[in-house]
């Protein structure tokens, strides 16, 4: 059974979020372009990247309040905000989504995390209207711990107009985003372990959320060697 017609407004939502995020690269641009850090920025290509990450970042930090809201809600008293879910991964998609359009010269991994996310929210909103007691479960907690770990887009904008302190900033970043991801691998592993969804669901959740570990994996390795959790 298909959630079309249910979820039409939250599609509308989605579109309309990728279409105000595409906007705001150029708003972004406009804004920094009297920095003369960030005008310094070469080759032109990465002001591109900057913003985004920027973007990003911040737009994850925002949600980081209500992203602990639902987990503590759910954890602790058993509430599936199922409204606010859908808003948020609406938003947190069309992140991803604008950017392999606007970024040029995007890493593969990056490209196949980003894709890997759309069609993650789609299967959760289109075919199991995000509930709780479906694989949309695991897809929300992992979606959740990478909106905790915002510092490390943050960085990857920050790296490019600063030197002062951005070692510390990498290293911050890293040790949050490691222990997010350590929270969140084991939480995906629990689940699929324990819970009572379909074999064959299971394994395609697996087969698509290796896209995104991989790419965390490749990211935690690049902070590492950027900080000074750098070893020889």
């Amino acid at each position: 059974m298909l959630y079309i017609q249910k979820n039409v407004l939250f599609l509308i939502f989605y579109a309309f979020s990728n279409v105000f995020i595409y906007y705001l690269y150029p708003i972004t641009h406009s804004l920094m372009n009297s920095i003369d850090k960030y005008k310094n920025i070469t080759p032109e290509h990465k002001k591109v990247y900057f913003i985004s990450n920027l973007i990003k970042g911040i737009v994850l930090g925002l949600f980081t309040p209500l992203a602990f809201g639902i987990l503590y809600n759910y954890f602790i008293h058993n509430i599936w905000n199922l409204y606010l879910i859908k808003c948020m991964a609406a938003v947190y998609c069309s992140l991803d989504l604008v950017s392999i359009f606007c970024i040029h010269k995007m890493q593969f991994n990056t490209t196949v995390h980003h894709i890997m996310v759309q069609v993650l929210f789609l299967i959760s909103l289109l075919c199991f209207d995000f509930r709780e007691d479906t694989i949309s479960n695991p897809i929300v907690i992992y979606a959740i711990f990478s909106t905790f770990a915002f510092g490390v887009n943050l960085y990857l904008a920050l790296r490019l107009v600063l030197h002062k302190n951005i070692k510390l900033i990498a290293t911050l970043a890293s040790i949050v985003y490691q222990f997010c991801c350590t929270i969140n691998w084991s939480y995906q592993c629990y689940y699929l372990y324990i819970s009572g969804i379909d074999i064959i669901f299971k394994i395609i959740y697996s087969i698509l959320i290796l896209g995104i570990v991989s790419d965390d994996i490749v990211l935690i390795k690049f902070l590492n060697r950027n900080s000074y959790l750098k070893t020889n």
